[in-house]
């Protein structure tokens, strides 16, 4: 993997320019080490079968000189699990109608954001869920339609399976990039909101 280099957490963002400026200001408190450990254990999981979706896929994401990575834990200095994954349910991962946050000792999210040559981007998010057991499960979503402007972008994302699939979009963007702190809403490929990713912070390789 190549060296990862943190990104400053503190940006002003500018969401469009007949709107009022607002501000995402956020520490993960993570090393750059730590954000090492954690995509090598993703990588066991993946390898021991405690991932759904497209997991092998975004993770390869991580060998991509060209890609930023934004992340997000809990609990942790960003917050506590409901803090960070705002979700209506969590039934679109899959997961069992009765799990609530009360069920939820942890989470982790990663999303990467790669530019590509020819013009596309390639995207990955991944949600770690740890719930009645001392190991996380992952749930994976790739694509590579992104599409990003001076005010705002989009991402369409399927999980392999071809149900599942979700639109991912934020607002964070800034001169034709994404900002260093971002925060992630979720659609479902219908256009229904499930909720939103409150924070994530950028690393870049």
């Amino acid at each position: 993997m190549n060296p990862v280099r943190l990104i400053t957490c503190l940006i002003a963002t500018v969401a469009c320019a007949a709107c009022s400026n607002h501000w995402r200001e956020s520490n993960s408190g993570l090393t750059i080490a730590d954000m090492q450990n954690v995509i090598a254990e993703m990588e066991q999981a993946q390898a021991q079968s405690q991932g759904s979706g497209n997991l092998a896929e975004a993770l390869a994401l991580k060998d991509d000189p060209d890609a930023s990575i934004y992340y997000s834990d809990a609990p942790s200095p960003i917050g506590m699990v409901p803090n960070v994954l705002g979700f209506f349910n969590f039934e679109w991962l899959g997961l069992a109608a009765d799990l609530g946050y009360k069920d939820i000792t942890a989470a982790r999210v990663l999303f990467f954001d790669a530019p590509q040559a020819d013009g596309s981007r390639k995207t990955a998010l991944i949600i770690g869920i740890k719930s009645g057991s001392d190991q996380f499960n992952y749930y994976a979503f790739t694509g590579t339609d992104a599409d990003i402007a001076d005010s705002s972008y989009q991402a369409s994302l399927g999980n392999g399976t071809g149900t599942g699939d979700i639109i991912v979009k934020t607002v964070d963007v800034s001169g034709g990039s994404l900002d260093t702190v971002i925060q992630l809403k979720v659609y479902s490929s219908s256009g229904a909101y499930l909720g939103k990713i409150s924070t994530l912070v950028g690393f870049k390789n």
